[in-house]
Order: C-alpha cells, then structure tokens, then sequence
C-alpha cells in the first residue's frame, strides 16, 4: 500500500467526507424546534417550524446592536430575578397578528412597521406558551443550561430601555428562523437569557450595588428640558393681530406664585413660584407631580382684559421685543 493509500484509508477510518451530525434530539436548539411548533399549534392551530437556529454568547452592548429595527422587544422574568430579552421581527409580529385576527397569514413579506402594545399583548401569549413547552422539555436533560423559567414581562419601547433594563453581563443568544402558515411568511424570533445562574459566580457576575451606582450616574447627567409657563391667556385672534411694542397685558398676582413646570410632552411636574436670584429671574420649586394635588392651576383662568400702559395693575406681561 502506498502512502497516499495508507492516508486516503485512515481518513475513511476516521469519518472524513461524511455529512456532519444531526444535533443531539437532546440538545436546546431540537428542543426550541419542538417547543415553537407545539405552542404554534396551540394558537388555533397555527402551523410554524423552525428552519434554522444559532446559539452565541454575547455582551449586552453586542446584543444591542444587533437588534432588528423595526423589531418588537419584549422583556423576560424570572423567579430568581433574572432578566432577558425577546425580540420579534416585524414579519414573525405581523404573521402572528394575522392569524390571531383574521385566521390566515396573507403570503409575502410585511410592510415595515413600529410594533405596538396590542401587538405586544398578542405575541406575548405565543412566546409564553412556547417558553412553558420549552421549560417542560428542559427538565429532561441532564445538564440543562440556565435558561428555564422565564416568561413575558413588559414591552419595550426602544433598545435604550431594553440596555436599562439588562444586566451589564453576558447573554446566552438563541437566534430562531421560524416559518410560519407553510411558508406564507417567515420571520425570526431572539431570545437572550443571561449566561449564568443569579448568584453564581464567574467572569459574568456583576456587583448590583456597582451596578446601581453606573446606572444613577448616568441617568443624573442626562439633560432633559422642560417649561415654565407663568400665565394663559385665551384671545381672539382678531385682537393678537392689533398688539404693538408696549402693549400690557394683566396678570393676576396669584399667578407668580401658580408658575407650572412642564415636560416637552406638555404634562405639568411641578409648581413653582416666580422670584430673582442675583439679578436673575428664577423658579422655586413649590411641589412636585400631579397639578391635580395641588390647590391652584394656571390651566383654568379667565382671559383678562388688555389694559393701558398706565393702568395699575398686580403684574403686566408685555408684548414688547
């Protein structure tokens, strides 16, 4: 026998040329597959299966960034207290919504769209549904990672809030590729657990106290602007129209000290009295939230009367540039 037949013979001995391995019937990613169609069936018998999986360990930071856009983020709980992420695709929320409404998924990709919390509401019963299969079948293996006991938390409204919510350790990622209706539409479905058990320990462990602090820091040197509204007044439009430099408008006195702070959504947070501070003018602040626990508003005044320059009067807001 010749050298290159010695080696031609060993490399048969030892599998080379052969197909890979079919993963294990035991492993997570058979299991997902079993645990989708099973819950997929229970939701008025919809037909889906799994046609391709990935398994990686990411940071929080990669998992944000790998985020589909537009995408549905849903956040998972569990009992311990440990956090994790469901990401849905706009073409798996919309399938889910068609045939939880209408009973069929129209065949083609969807059109992109923000998900909304109807949409949540919806495709939260599927992911729970399909978490509690997959939870069932974890318990069968021997050495099961620690991603059982997780179910549907809230929605997320951006990734910023899902980075909020996370842990800063690393994640477990399952990417799933889910078809759905025989084929009338596919979509893919992420799911992130962190990579360890709360409380053990190892490079993934992170210190909550520290945590807490990273996260207050941050959020204390975020700038958010708001508003000081002293007065409204309501005019006709014919007599705004007439107003020159000079003109004086009337000011109830009580309105210094009724000042309302607003957020750029408009909602009032807090009450604040008019006042000066080295020369500058300046707001204290009386009371903090609801304008309806406090006992003056601005928000239900009467439109004064537009006076003289030289009428005397508790306070004068003038039109002047």
């Amino acid at each position: 026998m010749t050298d290159d037949a010695a080696i031609t013979a060993l490399r048969r001995k030892a599998g080379a040329g052969r197909p890979p391995p079919e993963p294990s019937a035991l492993s997570p990613g058979s299991l997902l597959r079993k645990a989708v169609a099973q819950a997929a069936e229970d939701l008025q018998e919809l037909v889906a299966a799994v046609v391709g999986f990935g398994e990686s360990r990411v940071k929080l930071g990669e998992l944000i960034e790998c985020l589909p856009d537009p995408a549905l983020l849903m956040s998972m709980t569990a009992a311990d207290g440990r956090r994790g992420l469901a990401i849905g695709d706009v073409q798996i929320v919309t399938a889910l919504v068609e045939h939880l409404t209408t009973g069929r998924i129209v065949p083609g990709a969807a059109a992109d769209r923000k998900p909304t919390r109807t949409d949540a509401v919806m495709v939260s019963d599927f992911v729970d549904r399909f978490l509690g299969h997959f939870d069932a079948a974890l318990a069968t293996l021997g050495d099961a990672p620690p991603v059982a006991g997780f179910r549907y938390g809230a929605v997320l409204a951006e990734p910023r809030m899902a980075q909020m919510a996370l842990e800063d350790v690393d994640y477990r990622l399952y990417r799933l590729r889910i078809d759905l209706g025989r084929g009338a539409r596919s979509g893919e479905i992420m799911l992130a657990f962190p990579f360890v058990k709360a409380g053990s320990t190892g490079p993934a462990q992170v210190d909550m106290a520290d945590w807490q602090a990273d996260l207050n820091a941050a959020v204390m040197q975020t700038e958010v602007p708001v508003r000081a509204v002293l007065y409204r007044i309501l005019l006709p439009l014919a007599e705004i129209a007439c107003w020159a430099p000079g003109e004086m408008l009337t000011l109830p006195a009580t309105a210094l000290a009724a000042v309302e702070v607003e957020g750029l959504d408009g909602r009032v947070v807090a009450g604040a009295k008019l006042g000066q501070v080295a020369g500058h003018r300046a707001l204290r602040l009386l009371t903090i939230g609801d304008p309806e626990t406090r006992p003056a508003s601005i928000r239900a005044v009467a439109a004064p009367l537009r006076s003289k320059p030289d009428d005397p009067v508790p306070g004068r807001l003038s039109t002047e540039k």
